[in-house]
């Protein structure tokens, strides 16, 4: 009798490069349906297999299609409706074609599921701007991923105090660690099966890092833009994030933005040091 393995199989939604200049192609969303597809015949398979859960990670798909949206309250009932065709144009806001392609590759796997009632469920998971610490040994620091370089512009040695600080393209953002958590919890709570996440920590602006970054990492103030410190509050009319089901559901405790920007910083401190011994 042949031993039966049990898979909780985590499924990215196609890596689509992130990057606001990102284009897709038709090709890249036929590709990312495929992915539940391939995972469906290992689990209908000849039952030596069982997948229990895919764990879909997006964006939050929602955004930016309804631009700062005064006064609304994002939950996971809300979708970006936008058409490929408009995403993907040219002129078409920054941004807007990642979260598209995002959008509708998780409609082709709720669809697949819905459609071919497989043996397996899935969850999906869709941070907004994930940043924190970097762990990856071998970054390198000219070749960052988008959150990475997003903080690196404000504290690298290039960087100057009379730098303007950046204006937000995008307002809400979560921490790494907890995206990380988001994951295996959802693997692990039989509730999670079937449902949306949306993780969000909060509303930011780059004032707030600055603020944050020159208080908490004062050696470096000589590097990090000033704007005017203590005036960085998100407007009212920018929309909100409910991130209640994560909570109950998930389980998850939101690290502060504080301790997200700080150890992102950090974490790239350290990597430049380890890049100038290198080149030294």
């Amino acid at each position: 009798m042949g031993t039966n393995v049990t898979l909780l199989a985590p499924i990215r939604i196609l890596e689509f490069p992130y990057s606001w200049a990102f284009k897709p192609s038709p090709a890249h969303l036929a590709a990312e349906a495929e992915l539940v597809s391939v995972w469906a015949c290992v689990g209908d398979g000849d039952g030596k297999g069982e997948i229990l859960k895919i764990c879909v990670v997006g964006i939050a798909s929602i955004l930016p299609g309804k631009g700062s949206w005064l006064g609304h309250v994002y939950s996971e009932a809300d979708w970006n409706m936008t058409p490929y065709e408009v995403a993907a144009a040219k002129g078409a806001l920054a941004g807007l074609a990642y979260s598209t392609a995002k959008a509708l590759a998780e409609r082709a796997a709720w669809d697949f599921i819905k459609t071919n009632k497989p043996n397996f469920d899935i969850a999906t998971i869709m941070p907004p701007m994930v940043y924190g610490p970097n762990i990856n040994a071998t970054a390198n620091l000219a070749k960052l991923n988008t959150s990475s370089s997003d903080i690196y512009r404000l504290i690298s040695s290039q960087t100057k105090s009379s730098d303007e600080v950046p204006q937000n393209m995008f307002w809400s953002f979560v921490g790494v660690r907890d995206v990380s958590k988001a994951h295996l919890r959802a693997y692990e709570v039989p509730e999670a099966g079937g449902e949306r996440f949306f993780l969000c920590t909060g509303n930011f602006t780059y004032q707030q890092f600055v603020d944050v970054l020159r208080e908490k990492i004062p050696e470096i103030q000589d590097r990090v833009p000033v704007g005017n410190p203590g005036t960085g509050a998100v407007p009212s009319t920018v929309y909100t994030i409910d991130n209640t089901k994560s909570q109950k559901i998930l389980g998850i405790q939101y690290h502060t933005l504080e301790d997200t920007v700080v150890d992102a910083a950090r974490s790239l401190l350290e990597l430049e040091g380890k890049s100038a011994q290198v080149i030294g």
